[in-house]
């Protein structure tokens, strides 16, 4: 009986060991997977083509950031940014100094009912934001990180931001 136990316990060691290391492949293999991204227009209002103005003390005002798929042959979705906003005149609508929005293809990728954003193709992201009342008028540079799923194979995996 011992020697069953014995053998049984080897058996689910190698098991463990097996899944252990094909473990580690996945992760290794998703952890260089990424895309490069380019911000190429940011208006105040909801649609890039017709911006608005904004002033000191205006609320729930969008801010939207066009961006590009820079990769030649990767296809992205599940698109979500965290726009900080720490040091700066803006907070979320609801006082917090970071502000959320989800990626959406641009008018051109809406034919796609999807929500893949394919390569060289483009997104917006719609933060709405606060305004504080002594804000200088002027350009701000904040930092966004962005967040998304990348296509390999037939699945999706998270890529590195």
């Amino acid at each position: 009986m011992k020697k069953g136990i014995k053998i049984s316990l080897i058996f689910l060691t190698f098991i463990l060991l097996l899944f252990m290391i094909s473990i580690r492949t996945e992760i290794s293999q998703v952890r260089g997977d990424y895309v490069k991204f380019k911000v190429s227009r940011v208006i105040w209002g909801d649609n890039i083509d017709s911006p608005i103005k904004a002033y000191p003390g205006d609320s729930e005002v969008p801010l939207t950031v066009e961006v590009q798929n820079l990769s030649p042959d990767k296809t992205i979705k599940g698109v979500m940014a965290t726009l900080l906003l720490d040091n700066s005149s803006f907070t979320d609508i609801y006082g917090n100094r970071n502000a959320s929005a989800t990626g959406k293809p641009t008018v051109g990728e809406i034919l796609n009912p999807t929500d893949k954003i394919e390569p060289k193709s483009f997104f917006t992201l719609t933060f709405t934001l606060d305004i504080d009342e002594d804000a200088i008028p002027g350009t701000y540079k904040q930092t966004m990180i962005v967040k998304y799923s990348l296509e390999s194979g037939n699945d999706f995996v998270e890529g590195d931001p």
